[in-house]
């Protein structure tokens, strides 16, 4: 058998070195062709993923000439070029000087060139067919300004805006109430009658005054007030004799007469109209709450701007007409459908609880919100004192779902269907402020959007827009008003690299477009370089080739672009749905501390109420809307207050599946007044009594808890982390992944996300979809550790939408890796051991001791051109002069004399460094800072986009053997040239150390031909795995398992040289031929040893010369059984030794018959016999007594020397004849002529015969073996 287990290993061996010389190292496989996601990664030129930007312009001013009709058109293709695709046109005039107002009221003398005109017309006509030319879209801002406004109706019609108003009357007792006093505590000053709604009267329990502060800067308003906290079972409304007077008369202390109105506002928009100067050129706010308003806005629109051109022009490169966020300033909003709307919803009249409806915020520009919870501290001017059934709560709880409801059935679905209908234009709007529901509204709109300054780029404003969005599947698109700012430094002060900041803290909340804030036209009637600032100087803006980082837009513009077109791929899918009772994003929050499940990796979004109204609110699979966002679980913190058909969908829910976390206070009331509070107490016992239905004391134990009821987070983190926030998306064929670090310090976070088939990073700087180099995959999750930058993100995709993968990656390592031509490598960056495991359980190890210093940079060949004015006469003309170049440290420009704080423009900085061994040498570049953007050119080729967060550059490729030449081009913004004399010079240029860090590029991969040995390897674990290996003796067992050990050792050790593998295989294969030495067959051994340790129990019964040598026998064959080493030889010796000696055991002589004769013959008087016969006597008896004194003496000696001493007492002979002698004592005794009893010697044959059977079997046994 063993020499054809020979001959096999030689033909293995044999084919193994054939192919090892016909082949040598295996190839590096061909790299795979990317994949449609990958091509379009590259340069994504979609339109949604493409930028867009607000196009402001001064009115119609643009047409007053056909050169400035010329710079539309240039202006909207310098847009086109750099990477937007989608221009918000907007009236805008705010950074207009007081004479410039007047050029544009006074126009061509006969018309102005104000919205509505013919100028704004044409202008709009340009902008579109510029549009056309260059393959964009336009958006159209609702009306002349924000909010919309037309002059063209009267101030009592129901379309302008109106606010509800109130006089508090307080009474003494006694005191009559008769006339209404009219003492209206806050109105807006207009011209507007102000219509009566109702009276009441009521004890008050105790007052507290408010203050509120409305607008901005000089036009900021204070109002005051005093709240009543009113006995509700005292409250009566009061109604007028036919003559309008009353009859009221406090029957005690402390009463109130409250008389509630409505009246418009009066609120104007400056220059709404073209053809009014008499009203200053403005129109009155529309009322963005009822249809009249809308209509009155798609009127205007209609008879004033459009003609069939522009209709046509719509119609091909329209794309949503947009409305700002609600606007309003009145203290009580009001519309004239409102009481209709309540009275229908809650189904009791409004006029029954009218004062306790005053007071909600309307929420414009303010950072009130609504709630209808217990613990509502509420600044409105009549509560309920003591309001054990919290009714004052409910009835706004009614209110608020009323103004949501006239704002979304009335305003929305209006503007969406003529939109839709007259131009196939959508609804891109801002749904937060007033009172609505944002949730359901942005399920709605064609494109829900946030905005930077109102939000301050918080998460909580845009999560609720988000939840919206994927609730109503409407769309993928969550736009954002970007970059809007008054603390970046004005209109040119805003770099690039905080913008990138701000973008991805959006993104990480769900953003996924972005809507510039924005693009001046350059032209106002009295505009100087560098042209006209639509909101001023101190907002942020104009993002153009004004300034100087335009001239690196490419890069810029490609990053933001590449993350909007991979998160609007696919769906959404987030883990947790955090309801939000107070379902309005007005301020952007925070609303939420969502903390505790951030640090578990969970993801979450803000769900508004109204939300549970959808088709899509279904829970399929223990998850809702599982098509959409599919929500794991539902977490509700610290809402007390709910509906009762609230109550049943959570209900439903559960029952389904979806598990439902409760915190803090439960809900116990309802939200509105119809309803029975204890059901809503009822209804939550039954949740709390179902399996997937907790409640925790507070909200940092909702991670936990989420967890102990099996859900768990699609991107999990290994460590509590409340830094990195997540984002997934689903697509076909793959799952997208964003991480955003929220803090300002680098965070490192290792997470496991949901997925199967390979990972890739995707670089949106570069371009690259990259197959992640570290990871470990379980077949469905990938679990990788992600470094960011403070306020850095990166994408990741798993999955064939993304590539399949490279063949070999790493599971776990100390150093840096990525692919080089598809090989797996180390980019070793320090000196010192370091190691690299494989996914294919392969380790390479080695140790770096001669890695190139790091350069440091810390002086430069500097290049100044500096951006100023060109032209007086002309805004455009831009003088572009060389005004430094020298040698210089890496200082702000401001501390170089030459330059100085009021230079803005591009610096190109110089400096050269050495390099060896380029082939195996990298080097990465970072700056400690750049102010502002930057591009790097090495040996005068321009590398691919910088990253502008991390600032740093890998070098590798672009690096050649001893001198090289850098040259980082620096572009600013345009801050310091406009606004250095009024404001501290930002930081420009490059300053700080540059660090150049070489790295060894190390390939993790074979570096020695191991076919021999993994051909050995593979023979001998089939040998090993044989059951004949139980068989080959110990020391042969040990020696070949440490061998083998010690190859598969070396195979799996990728820097393992070809000398050590050779040594491997050569031991591993002379333990192979040891494999004959087989052990001997043990069992007939073990069986005698068995009977043997039975006789060795009575070895006393034995006599000494049989007994020795059975146990010396014994002895050894129980050493022989212990040796693993042992051969057949040896255990068959050892066997027949044994049974020898156990076939030769004697059980000692009985001597009782020779002792009782012994003792006979002590007894005899001698002297009386003759002397013959006792010497005769003597003779016998000293052979009987030698017997009977050796222990060896086998039963027939002794028997005999008993039956000669017998005799010779028998044959004693007496001088004269006497009786022979009488033995006493023993009548067992026989005489001499009997069979004396010398012991029983049938248990000695019988064992005897056991032993010849077994000593037989044996023999057979040896024979075989032999």
């Amino acid at each position: 058998m063993m020499k054809r287990a020979r001959k096999l290993l030689a033909s293995l061996l044999a084919a193994a070195l054939c192919a090892s010389c016909l082949s040598g190292i295996a190839p590096v496989a061909a790299a795979t062709q990317p994949t449609s996601f990958a091509t379009e990664f590259a340069n994504p030129m979609y339109e949604d993923s493409m930028l867009k930007v607000r196009y402001w312009l001064p009115s119609g001013y643009p047409a007053s000439s056909p050169e400035l009709l010329e710079e539309i058109d240039r202006e909207m293709a310098e847009l086109a070029e750099a990477g937007y695709s989608t221009v918000e046109l907007a009236n805008v005039y705010e950074g207009l000087t007081e004479s410039e107002y007047k050029a544009l009221e006074e126009g061509d003398g006969e018309e102005s060139y104000l919205f509505g005109s013919s100028y704004w017309t044409e202008t709009l006509r340009q902008v579109l067919k510029s549009a056309k030319t260059y393959g964009m879209t336009v958006d159209i801002t609702m009306g002349p300004h924000w909010p919309a406004a037309s002059d063209e109706i009267d101030i009592e019609s129901d379309a302008v805006m109106k606010e509800a108003v109130y006089a508090a009357n307080e009474l003494s007792a006694g005191d009559r109430y008769t006339q209404l006093t009219r003492d209206y505590v806050a109105i807006t000053k207009s011209d507007a009658s102000v219509n009566l709604l109702g009276v009441y009267a009521a004890k008050y329990e105790s007052t507290k005054e408010f203050s509120k502060t409305s607008g901005y800067g000089d036009s900021a308003v204070t109002t005051k007030w005093l709240q009543y906290a009113v006995d509700d079972s005292t409250m009566v409304k009061l109604e007028a004799d036919e003559n309008g007077n009353y009859d009221f008369t406090a029957p005690e202390d402390n009463y109130v007469v409250i008389e509630v109105y409505e009246h418009s506002t009066g609120a104007t928009i400056k220059y709404s109209t073209y053809n009014n100067p008499d009203t200053n050129y403005t129109g009155y706010c529309l009322d963005m709450y009822n249809e009249a308003g809308a209509q009155e806005f798609i009127r205007y629109f209609e008879e004033h701007v459009v003609d069939d051109e522009i209709e046509a022009l719509l119609k091909e490169v329209g794309g949503n007409f947009f409305e700002d966020n609600f606007s309003y300033s009145a203290q009580n909003i009001w519309t004239s459908t409102l009481m209709d709307t309540f009275n229908e919803n809650s189904g009791y009249d409004m006029l029954d609880v009218l004062p306790y409806t005053l007071g909600i915020p309307s929420n414009g520009h303010s950072s009130e919100r609504n709630s209808t919870g217990i613990d509502l501290e509420s600044s409105a001017p009549f509560v309920i004192a003591n309001d054990t059934e919290y009714k004052y709560n409910r009835v706004r709880g009614d209110m608020i779902d009323s103004w949501a409801g006239c704002y979304l059935n009335q305003h929305i679905a209006t503007i969406m269907d003529w939109a839709e209908n007259r131009f196939g234009m959508g609804f891109r709007t801002q749904t937060y402020g007033g009172n609505i529901d944002t949730g359901l509204c942005a399920a709605t709109v064609t494109i829900p959007e946030g905005e930077s300054i109102g939000f301050s780029d918080g998460f909580d404003g845009f999560s609720m827009l988000a939840a919206g969005r994927d609730m109503g599947g409407n769309t993928p698109i969550l736009s954002s008003e970007f970059a809007a700012s008054f603390s970046q430094g004005g209109a040119y002060g805003y770099a690039w690299d905080d913008l990138m900041k701000a973008a991805y803290k959006n993104y990480s909340a769900g953003v996924n477009a972005l809507v510039f804030h924005g693009y001046s036209y350059l032209y106002s009637p009295e505009s100087v370089w560098p042209g006209n600032h639509a909101f001023g100087t101190a907002c942020s803006g104009t993002w153009s080739s004004r300034d100087p980082q335009w001239t690196q837009i490419a890069d810029l513009s490609g990053n933001l672009r590449r993350f909007q077109y991979t998160l609007q791929q696919g769906v959404q899918k987030t883990d947790v749905a955090v309801y939000e009772s107070m379902g309005n994003a007005q301020g952007g929050g925070p609303f939420y501390d969502g903390s505790a499940l951030t640090a578990e990796g969970y993801s979450y979004q803000l769900f508004t109420p109204e939300l549970l109204t959808l088709d899509s609110a279904a829970v399929t699979n223990g998850v809702l809307n599982e098509n959409g966002p599919a929500y794991k679980a539902m977490v509700i913190d610290n809402e007390t207050a709910m509906s009762k058909e609230t109550m049943s969908k959570l209900i439903s829910y559960a029952d389904a599946g979806l598990a439902l976390v409760f915190a803090n206070q439960l809900p116990c009331i309802s939200t509105s007044l119809t309803e029975d509070n204890a059901e809503i107490a009822a209804m939550m016992q039954t949740l709390l009594e179902k399996d997937n239905v907790v409640a925790v004391e507070s909200t940092s134990d909702i991670g936990r808890a989420l967890l102990e009821l099996g859900v768990a987070p699609a991107a999990q983190k290994a460590e509590s982390d409340t830094a990195v926030l997540p984002i997934h998306r689903s697509m076909d064929g793959g799952e997208i992944y964003y991480f955003y670090n929220t803090s300002d310090q680098e965070t490192t976070v290792t997470v496991t996300m949901q997925g199967d088939g390979a990972p890739y990073l995707l670089n949106t700087w570069t371009g690259e979809v990259i197959p992640l180099a570290e990871y470990t995959s379980d077949g469905k999750s990938v679990t990788t550790t992600v470094t960011l930058t403070g306020n850095d993100a990166v994408l990741f995709g798993i999955g064939a939408a993304f590539g399949s993968g490279e063949e070999v990656h790493a599971t776990k390592s100390t150093v840096k890796l990525g692919y080089d031509n598809g090989t797996l490598t180390a980019k070793v960056d320090q000196n010192g051991p370091y190691s690299v495991t494989t996914s294919e359980g392969k380790v390479y190890t080695g140790n770096c001791t001669d890695l190139a210093s790091p350069i440091e940079i810390n002086d430069w060949d500097l290049s100044v051109e500096s951006w100023t004015s060109g032209d007086p006469d002309d805004a455009k003309v831009t003088a572009k002069e060389i005004i430094y170049e020298g040698h210089t440290d890496a200082v702000p420009w401001s501390s170089i004399p030459e330059v100085g704080g009021n230079v803005s423009g591009i610096g190109r900085y110089t400096t050269t460094f050495e390099m060896t061994d380029t082939a195996n040498t990298g080097a990465t570049l970072s700056f400690t800072g750049v102010g502002e953007t930057f591009q790097v050119y090495l040996n005068g080729k321009q590398l691919p986009a910088a990253d502008q967060v991390t600032k740093q550059v890998d070098l590798d490729g672009y690096l050649k053997e001893g001198e090289n030449e850098l040259t980082v081009v620096v572009a600013t913004s345009l801050q310091n040239a406009v606004n250095a004399p009024n404001s501290a010079a930002k930081v420009y240029g490059i300053v700080g150390t540059t660090l150049i860090q070489p790295y060894q590029k190390v390939q993790i991969k074979e570096t020695a031909n191991k076919a021999i040995l993994q051909a050995v390897i593979d023979y001998a674990v089939a040998q090993k795995n044989a059951p004949s290996f139980s068989q080959v003796i110990g020391s042969v067992q040990a020696s070949f398992t440490a061998a083998l050990d010690q190859a598969q050792e070396i195979n799996s050790s990728l820097s393992a040289t070809q000398q050590q593998v050779d040594l491997a295989w050569q031991t591993l294969m002379t333990e192979i031929h040891k494999l004959g030495f087989i052990q001997g067959d043990k069992a007939a051994l073990a069986s005698l040893v068995t009977l043997g340790n039975s006789f060795h129990d009575n070895i006393d019964n034995y006599t000494p010369a049989t007994a020795q040598p059975f146990t010396t026998a014994l002895a050894a064959a129980q050493a022989v059984l212990e040796d693993q080493d042992a051969l057949q030889g040896e255990v068959d010796a050892a066997h027949s030794a044994l049974l020898d000696a156990m076939m030769n055991l004697r059980y000692k002589a009985d001597k009782s018959i020779l002792e009782a004769v012994l003792a006979r013959a002590d007894k005899i008087d001698l002297s009386v016999y003759t002397e013959a016969s006792v010497a005769a006597f003597a003779s016998a008896k000293a052979e009987a007594e030698a017997a009977l004194n050796d222990q060896n003496a086998e039963q027939a000696g002794v028997d005999e020397a008993a039956d000669n001493l017998q005799a010779a007492i028998d044959q004693l002979t007496c001088e004269s004849v006497v009786p022979a002698p009488t033995v006493h004592g023993d009548a067992s005794l026989t005489s001499a002529g009997s069979s004396p009893k010398t012991g029983d010697t049938a248990p000695l044959a019988a064992g005897f015969a056991v032993l010849a059977l077994i000593g037989a079997a044996c023999a057979l046994t040896s024979k075989r073996k032999r």
